[in-house]
């Protein structure tokens, strides 16, 4: 079964250690329906180019011909993050390397 939630623990840059949600926008989940439609969802993303703002994130995912859905950061999962309350995940990766965020704070770029 799909769920819309999961919670990340992060404390690499900011040093909170409070658990941090992030969801899954409804309409994907609305599009998928079941766990038998995971293997056949095919989507475009787009999205800011990489930047320093941890906090700041705009993107879109679309799904299909039409549909079109917003990404923020609330379905972010920064490098370093480790799952909390959840065995898996299932995601895309949109920086990698040296344009993560963690590696553009840190003075590498």
């Amino acid at each position: 079964m799909l769920s819309s939630n999961i919670f990340i623990r992060w404390v690499y840059l900011i040093r909170e250690r409070a658990l941090k949600i992030k969801e899954v926008p409804k309409e994907i989940l609305e599009y998928l329906g079941n766990d038998s439609n995971l293997s056949s969802f095919k989507s475009v993303i787009t999205c800011d180019l990489p930047n320093k703002q941890i906090y700041s994130f705009n993107g879109k995912v679309k799904i299909g011909q039409r549909k079109e859905v917003y990404l923020s950061t609330k379905q972010l999962l920064w490098r370093g993050a480790t799952l909390s309350t959840t065995r898996w995940a299932i995601g895309v990766i949109v920086y990698a390397g040296m344009e993560t965020k963690i590696m553009l704070n840190q003075g590498f770029i």
